[in-house]
């Protein structure tokens, strides 16, 4: 991506393959009330990847 190489990034597609880690199930993590749900526990951490890789839009 830094090299141009490819040209410019005009689109992207990413996707999260993991399960929860056992634990999860049974504690506060998967309480969408408690945690936020997976959109507050998880993309957080995905918009960063991706702000890192691409830089900001």
């Amino acid at each position: 991506v830094d090299s141009g190489s490819f040209g410019k990034p005009l689109a992207a597609a990413f996707r999260r393959q993991s399960a929860p880690p056992k634990w999860a199930w049974e504690n506060w993590y998967m309480n969408p009330e408690l945690s936020g749900g997976c959109l507050m526990d998880m993309h957080i951490h995905d918009l960063d990847m991706i702000r890192y890789l691409f830089g900001e839009p």
